[in-house]
């Protein structure tokens, strides 16, 4: 009984973390929070007017590589990363553009 309870919990808890994600939209794209955050990572060595050769870097998150493909890349990685200015309020839910809080 007891190993049957881990393996269910080992089965179900990475579904329950899943389903709890913190995301924040733009348009259509829907970015886990934590993506973001390494988008703003990775962007802070370049220019902020630019996010063009973000999408070159093999550390990008395979979350961010849809956006790549969008007319308005730039634009939305730039609207994504102005979003979380202050990751701890989209952490809290403040922030309309993200959703997925407690």
């Amino acid at each position: 009984m007891k190993h049957q309870l881990q393996a269910a919990c080992l089965v179900f808890l990475p579904l329950i973390l899943a389903s709890q994600a913190v995301f924040v939209q733009d348009g259509e794209h829907k970015i886990p929070l934590e993506a973001v955050k390494h988008l703003k990572v990775l962007s802070s060595g370049y220019r902020k007017s630019t996010f063009k050769d973000v999408c070159t870097q093999p550390s990008l998150p395979k979350d961010l590589v849809p956006v790549c493909k969008d007319k308005d890349a730039v634009g939305v990685f730039r609207r994504l990363t102005a979003k979380i200015n202050d990751v701890d309020l989209c952490e809290i839910c403040a922030v309309v553009a993200c959703s997925g809080c407690k």
